[in-house]
């Protein structure tokens, strides 16, 4: 398996225990993930701290469960993934992306999630609202 998937993998694996030193060891200085106008947490993140802002106000607003990642497709500097995020909501069906880590030599230096259904987020970020009470 390339490199650049091992990145990736490392950064799924450090996510999931909420290691961000570790995740951060492998972002640019410059590093940026940029959300749709169209999804609750929309903005601008940058810098080696912003998956520390970022995961906790997607996956909180969420109520993600559990992420199965799927198909993936390599480039000499980029990876994809299509993700499915269970979410806790249980008239929610699971939302699909497609995530795109860039990288800049060993570094991921942008993540984009390109969500198939941004209504669909809205919905599940409602639905999770009102089950938190």
């Amino acid at each position: 398996m390339p490199i650049l998937v091992d990145i990736v993998d490392a950064i799924y694996a450090a996510a999931a225990t909420g290691d961000y030193d570790a995740m951060e060891t492998y972002l640019s200085d410059d590093f940026r993930v940029e959300m749709s106008p169209a999804l609750p947490f929309a903005g601008l993140y940058e810098g080696k701290s912003a998956l520390r802002k970022l995961f906790p106000d997607v996956m909180g607003a969420l109520g993600v469960t559990n992420i199965d990642r799927g198909e993936y497709m390599i480039s000499s500097d980029s990876v994809s993934y299509k993700a499915i995020m269970s979410v806790s909501a249980p008239d929610v069906d699971p939302l699909e992306m497609l995530e795109v880590f860039s990288f800049r030599d060993d570094k991921v230096c942008e993540i984009r999630a390109y969500y198939y259904n941004p209504q669909h987020v809205v919905r599940a970020c409602e639905a999770n609202a009102d089950l938190a009470g």
